[in-house]
């Protein structure tokens, strides 16, 4: 099993973190958190640089290239106070890190609710986090492709389509089951509301900034998925079975995308 890249001094780091937002809030200026979070870098002894160029690191970097802050000559840290992080942001980590040649930076959005250092790792080190990455108290940016992934999402779709069996009477009402052909439609819209989901999970995993609408087809049925955006790594998830004239809507909401996905819920919905 890999080990976590610096698990004891992003520990430590993390522990900063969260004591510069309850000191500072969500709202101030980015300088404003780099100036206490170098006070207290100082009250921890640790070793850093501020505005470090990344050319005096590596001479082949281009000229100009500087980092919020170099922890201990290992760790970059890029601090952002906006209401979202972008792709750009992330993709600027990755490239100060690989022009570095060092294995990793923290991309810290003190504007976030739930405060988390995004770990960016150097692909090019070849190194992983390890299985129970979620110990070391900060996030990871790669994709997690473990293989217990599959079984957990499927064994949540399988209890949620049993979960549903139980309340359909009472969300569609009885009179809407007077035919067992109607029942059987309704019952395969939702089914292909939960397979929206399967594939919207997936494209997520793929893709952690996917946003937008897909639709799948099933011959003469469909489903259809948005997925929308609620603040870092928060979304929720709108899922539409349709089968002849009869629609299910399904909607999930979660809160963590990486190392693994953490449902806040997930229920059967009657519009969004």
């Amino acid at each position: 099993m890999t080990k976590i890249i610096y698990k004891d001094i992003c520990y430590v780091l993390n522990g900063i973190f969260f004591q510069l937002q309850k000191e500072l809030g969500r709202f101030c200026r980015e300088k404003q958190y780099s100036d206490r979070f170098e006070e207290l870098l100082k009250e921890k002894g640790l070793e850093y640089k501020r505005e470090y160029e990344i050319k005096k690191m590596e001479e082949k970097s281009p000229k100009g290239n500087k980092v919020d802050f170099l922890i201990d000559n290992k760790i970059i840290i890029e601090f952002k106070a906006k209401n979202f992080i972008t792709k750009e942001d992330y993709f600027q980590t990755m490239r100060y890190i690989q022009s570095a040649k060092l294995k990793l930076g923290l991309l810290i959005n003190m504007r976030d609710k739930y405060l988390k250092a995004k770990r960016v790792l150097n692909k090019d080190t070849n190194e992983e986090p390890a299985e129970n990455s979620h110990h070391s108290h900060c996030d990871y940016s790669q994709h997690s492709h473990r293989p217990g992934y599959v079984i957990l999402i499927s064994v949540l779709i399988v209890g949620v389509v049993g979960l549903a069996i139980t309340t359909t009477l009472v969300l569609l009402g009885t009179d809407f089951y007077r035919t067992s052909f109607t029942l059987e439609k309704s019952n395969k819209a939702k089914s292909l509301a939960n397979a929206c989901a399967y594939k919207a999970l997936q494209t997520i995993r793929t893709d952690n900034y996917f946003l937008g609408t897909s639709t799948i087809d099933f011959g003469s049925n469909s489903c259809d998925y948005t997925v929308v955006d609620k603040g870092s790594e928060a979304r929720e998830l709108q899922l539409i079975g349709t089968v002849s004239n009869v629609t299910r809507r399904v909607k999930i909401e979660f809160s963590d995308i990486n190392p693994t996905f953490v449902f806040t819920s997930w229920q059967e919905v009657s519009d969004f």
